[in-house]
C-alpha cells in the first residue's frame, strides 16, 4: 500500500470555504504517515475528531491475515474510529477559524 499523504492545511480550509458539504462529501482524514484525525458532519456539527484504533477488532484482523500469508500493518487504517472532537462547531465559518488556529498542524508536517 502507498504511504498515507494527507491535505495541506491550505486545501483543507480551502475545500472548507469553497464547497457547501453534507455528510457525503466529508470525512476529509488528516495524519502523518497514518490516518490520525478527521474531518467530518455529525449530528449537524462540523468536527475534527481523533482517530483511535478498535484494537481488539484490528488484532482478529491481523490474526486471521497473517495466517493466510498476507498482511501490512496499513490494513488496521480499516480499524480506526472516531474517539474525542478536538473542534466541534455548528457554524462552518467559526469551525474554519478554529481549525486554521489548531495546533495540531505542526504535527501533521
Amino acid at each position: 500500500m502507498a504511504p498515507f499523504v494527507s491535505p495541506s492545511k491550505q486545501a483543507v480550509i480551502h475545500a472548507l470555504k469553497t464547497h457547501r458539504h453534507d455528510s457525503d462529501d466529508l470525512p476529509i482524514t488528516l495524519g502523518k504517515y497514518q490516518p490520525q484525525f478527521v474531518i467530518r458532519i455529525h449530528h449537524q456539527q462540523y468536527e475534527l475528531v481523533r482517530l483511535v484504533l478498535d484494537e481488539a477488532r484490528a488484532a482478529e484482523d491481523r490474526k486471521r491475515r497473517t495466517a493466510e500469508g498476507y498482511y501490512m500493518p496499513e490494513m488496521s487504517w480499516a480499524f480506526l474510529v472516531p474517539d474525542v472532537a478536538v473542534i466541534q462547531e455548528a457554524d462552518v465559518n467559526v469551525f474554519i477559524k478554529k481549525l486554521e488556529l489548531w495546533p495540531g498542524w505542526e504535527q501533521l508536517k
